[in-house]
């Protein structure tokens, strides 16, 4: 039983003193949790937890039970810190100064009353004192955190954009210094409520101290309503790395047992009447908030358990505060309404400007602060009030009359205009919400941009989007819009790239859709206009809508033409160099690299330039595999594309740069722990300017080059949960993500060769699932029906295909109509061999070479045996009639049978060929050891009918059965136990050749396959 004095979610009686706190009603499992992670953190391990639930379920008040027990149980030993995010904060790291302020003025220190060289002289002693920080590292972080408190590096245009970055990078790196120094001294518990507010750098801190949460016994908890997203939802991923030390809590509503036992607690009534119980049950369906404010008026004494039950039960909460407000003075009231208009939190100073009353402000807050309505906390040098939960502040808001709020924001929008340079401009996205609220149009536009502004150029990008967004509302609200529109195409081109930064590619789409059009109806040139295209073209490749990018970028540059040093030119080069990645057309590729280094020429620096250096190094890398003369033209790519980052403040461009060379490192095949070097530099600056998309590329390739290098898996699957977490919020945005297959794939690949193969599979199947190529799912579904047959599930993999259908349907040519090889036994019609017919020229008609691309060869080796060279595949050759190939003539009823040996790099088989639109083939495709497929063409286009793996041998026997109307095909290790690959129809309506093909690769010179047998059978009613 809670006894008499515990304070539970707020109320307490008259004169009662909270001397000790019990565990919360129905939260025992939860207390608990929390009290074996601070036991563990006190002997010296990191812990961190995440609370989520919805409002009013007690989240906050968990945490400070937590913090009670710590009290009670070890005292001084344990540091705490708590801070509060809040929406549309200020300034930056809102929730870590907070935690700062409160722990500063515990010591005395009052930064907003101090000179910088007093600041730092006492903030230098606080640290020397209470961390394990070194004197040198002391210095620096001292001198980043004055600056940091006395906002001295934070005043919006103070900055070029490198500037912000690297102020930005120094505070995150001082703050992450002391919250450790802190640890290493003595255990530290950091609180962040609200985490669902927090701002990017906020968001940022956080996920890097969870990931050193294994490093010194610091105890991070997050307190969160969901959705949780952003950077944001990468502290979810990042406690995934401390296992047991990390908790993922979530607080449902009460069930029926503790909603009765809290309402006997706060009421004091023991045994409850069942008709109170089943009106708190009914009503409230377990939460806590809820349940509180429907029995105060029983609690405060203001009405009988009768009456209670006698007048309507609020359905809500903010009913059930609405009922509590008329019951407060006049002048309470008033000051409540102007407090909900102001926000969660605000100043008795602020209060007192906007009140008609300004000499009863203190009276009504002491009032307000009686009935718990409100609660106080000291902040610096004034004194902020916030409301005592945030749905109290909703109710009070909704209930006033639209006309009362306008005219309130207006004068909350007008005092804070009153104050100093400083506090405007540290409050200019409340100053435009406010105003904005009031329908100001004109200063509300004003100060939302100046906000998105500053929020841009300290990379807090999603702040930075919801004040432009509020600006593009509004100004799309005025009557006189088509004034506005040069402004509005502005606006819309920052949300459209910041939103593409953050990876929410759909929203930029229709942002950069829109700018286009207003850009051709204001008249603007085609230069920018391209350079608008092109930035379209690049989210629709990252929604995996890669020919419509292909066909953006080809509209871009039809606009352009051939100009000279046009930075449209170069991004719609950039575009299509992008999209045609993974296209089987080399010479496509090539042809669109070849453009964009030239078009680089003489260009002027233009944001996104460092993206087309980056793709002209990629493709020399590529190139110098085969020719490895092209490796320093690699890496003159990248160095002149760092020179020119670094003269303009690319942040990104250099982030890209790393990325470049890390490439560079993995495609030469040496020096991997450089390769994880640059990879870890361009993560780094990845998420210092919260650019969701190389957060991505950037955990999956280093925990990809990790694994090639044999480093620690569980250091690479680190990186992974990493970045499968920042795949899901760009998945969440966009349905699909680019580089997600080719990513996962990789993945997979390195899984498979350490032997996990369980992890293997996942990944093939997630890369599948992220919207992989025709030409990529193919290769796919090879590796999976290889795990397959290797488990003997073999069976199973039918069931798989249909599982993964619904991905890839829409894919011409899909391998997976034909998921596997089934036994099967040859026709026993065909059983006497034809003795005409050899790898030697036949008695009747030699072998008719055919050579479409005049560059194969042919020849009988020592033993005997054929062997066929077939060239580079070309675009569009893709099939075995434009491979060379032997051909003999042959008629009537029939069966072949042909051998390959050196299957590690033959490509080919058997040919069965009437007319250019009239053949079928069987054989082993290029680019797998075992991997079976037969094709029909009779008219229309090519038609897989069969394809499969055989699961061992070194040789392959192939078999092609025909009757004259039909073609079956068969394969074989041994030449013994044969299995099924097809079985068509074939109606050939023209003479036919029977012969051996023999295909090429994309990515080698030639490849040369052998043949050591060709025999023919026929039916034994028919010898020849």
């Amino acid at each position: 039983m809670i006894d008499e004095t515990t304070d539970l979610f707020g109320l307490r009686r008259p004169g009662a003193e909270n001397t000790h706190a019990m565990p919360l009603i129905g939260r025992k499992e939860e207390c608990s949790a929390l009290a074996d992670m601070l036991a563990g953190c006190v002997r010296g391990a990191g812990h961190m937890a995440t609370v989520g639930g919805h409002a009013g379920v007690g989240k906050t008040r968990l945490a400070e039970e937590l913090r009670k027990h710590s009290d009670r149980t070890y005292g001084d030993a344990v540091t705490w810190l708590w801070g509060s995010a809040e929406a549309h904060a200020p300034r930056g790291f809102q929730a870590v100064r907070q935690a700062l302020d409160s722990y500063l003025s515990r010591r005395g220190l009052l930064p907003e009353e101090m000179d910088l060289d007093d600041l730092n002289a006492a903030l230098a002693k606080i640290l020397l004192d209470e961390t394990d920080l070194a004197r040198q590292e002391i210095h620096n972080v001292t001198e980043t955190l004055a600056r940091f408190l006395a906002g001295s590096d934070e005043t919006p245009g103070s900055h070029i954009a490198s500037d912000a970055e690297q102020a930005k990078s120094a505070v995150l790196h001082a703050l992450h210094a002391f919250f450790l120094g802190l640890a290493w001294r003595q255990p530290t518990v950091l609180v962040m409520d609200d985490y669902h507010w927090a701002d990017t750098p906020t968001a940022q801190l956080a996920w890097r101290l969870a990931e050193v949460a294994d490093e010194a016994p610091l105890f991070l908890v997050a307190l969160y309503r969901p959705p949780i997203d952003g950077e944001r939802g990468s502290l979810l991923a990042a406690g995934g790395k401390l296992d047991t030390r990390h908790a993922a809590l979530y607080l449902e509503d009460l069930d029926p047992s503790s909603t009765v036992e809290l309402t006997r607690s706060l009421t004091r009534i023991d045994p409850i009447s069942e008709a109170l119980a089943s009106a708190v049950l009914y009503r409230c369906g377990g939460n806590p908030l809820f349940i509180e404010e429907m029995l105060r008026p029983l609690v405060d004494g203001e009405m009988t358990e009768e009456r209670l039950l006698t007048t309507p039960v609020p359905t809500t909460v903010q009913e059930a505060v609405r009922r509590r407000l008329v019951t407060l003075p006049s002048e309470a009231r008033a000051a409540l309404d102007v407090a909900s208009v102001i926000g969660p939190r605000f100043s008795a100073e602020l209060l007192w400007a906007v009140s008609d009353d300004p000499t009863r402000v203190g009276s009504t807050l002491g009032e307000l602060r009686r009935r718990q309505l409100v609660v106080e906390h000291v902040s610096r040098t004034r004194k902020l009030f916030a409301f005592r939960h945030v749905l109290l502040q909703e109710a009070v808001y909704e209930s006033l009359p639209e006309k009362d709020r306008a005219r309130i924001h207006l004068a909350v929008a007008r005092a804070l205009e009153e104050g100093s340079e400083r506090d405007i401009a540290e409050q200019v996205g409340e100053i435009g919400l406010h105003y904005a609220a009031a329908d100001v149009r004109d200063k509300a536009v004003e100060y939302l941009v100046a906000a998105g502004d500053r929020d841009r150029a300290l990379y807090a990008n999603e702040s930075a989007v919801e004040h432009y967004e509020r600006a593009l509302d509004t100004l799309h609200r005025d009557d006189e819009a088509e004034q506005d529109k040069e402004r509005i195409l502005d606006l819309a081109i920052r949300v459209g790239d910041i939103r593409a930064r953050l990876g929410d590619s759909g929203m930029a789409e229709a942002r950069f859709t829109e700018s286009i059009a207003l850009a051709r109806e204001l008249g603007w040139d085609t230069e920018y206009v391209g350079r608008l295209i092109a930035r379209l073209g690049d989210t629709q490749f990252w929604q995996q809508r890669k020919e419509e990018a292909r066909a953006t970028a080809r509209e871009g540059l039809r606009l352009v033409g051939q100009r000279v040093a046009s930075p449209a030119r170069v991004a719609l080069l950039e575009c299509l160099c992008t999209a045609l990645q993974h296209m089987p057309s080399r010479a496509e590729r090539d042809d669109a690299v070849d453009q964009l280094e030239a078009a680089l020429v003489d260009v002027p620096y233009f944001g996104g330039v460092a993206e087309a250096y980056y793709r002209v190094a990629y493709a020399y890398m590529y190139r110098a595999r085969r020719h490895p003369a092209l490796w320093p033209k690699a890496l003159q790519c990248l160095m002149k594309m760092e020179a020119i980052c670094r003269q303009y403040g690319d942040g990104r461009g250099l982030a890209r740069c790393y990325h470049g060379m890390a490439d560079l490192y993995v495609a030469r095949e040496r020096e991997p722990e450089q390769a994880i070097q640059f990879f870890e530099r361009s993560l780094e600056q990845a998420i210092y300017l919260s650019d969701t998309r190389l957060i991505f590329e950037g955990h999956l390739d280093l925990a990809h080059i990790i694994m090639v290098g044999d480093g620690p898996i569980e250091q690479a699957e680190e990186h992974i949960q990493a970045g499968v977490a920042a795949m899901r919020r760009l998945e969440a945005a966009t349905g699909y993500v680019a580089q997600a297959p080719e990513c996962f794939e990789l993945v997979g690949d390195e899984y498979g060769r350490r032997g996990h193969y369980a992890q293997a599979t996942e990944f093939w199947i997630r890369s599948v699932n992220c919207g992989a190529s025709a030409f990529l799912h193919r290769r796919l579904l090879m590796k999976l029906e290889w795990r397959y047959i290797a488990e003997g599930r073999h069976d199973e993999f039918p069931a798989l295909c249909r599982e993964l259908w619904h991905k890839i349907e829409s894919a011409p040519g899909s391998a997976l109509c034909h998921p596997y090889l089934s036994p099967a036994e040859p026709s026993p019609v065909f059983v006497a061999r034809d003795g005409d017919f050899g790898l030697a020229a036949g008695r009747s008609c030699p072998w008719r070479w055919v050579d479409p691309a005049g560059e194969g060869a042919h020849s009988l080796d020592a033993s005997g045996a054929l062997v066929v060279t077939a060239p580079r595949k070309a675009a569009g050759r893709m099939e075995p009639p434009e491979c060379p190939h032997l051909l003999r003539p042959i008629s009537g009823a029939f069966a072949v049978e042909t051998v390959l040996t050196g299957l590690d790099r033959a490509a080919g088989g058997l040919l069965l060929w009437a007319a250019e639109d009239e053949y079928a083939f069987v054989g082993k495709w290029f680019y797998a050891n075992r991997d079976i497929r037969t094709v029909t063409r009779v008219g229309g286009d090519p038609g897989m009918v069969g394809r499969g793996v055989l699961p061992t041998g070194d040789v392959l026997h192939l078999r092609l059965e025909y009757d004259g109307g039909c073609v079956r095909t068969l394969c074989s290790e041994d030449g013994e136990a044969w299995l099924l690959s097809a079985e068509a129809p074939f109606p050939a309506s023209r003479p036919l050749h029977i012969g051996l093909y023999a295909d090429g690769d994309y990515d080698v010179e030639s490849v040369s396959t052998t043949f050591t047998d060709f025999r023919v059978f026929r039916p034994e009613s028919d010898p020849v």
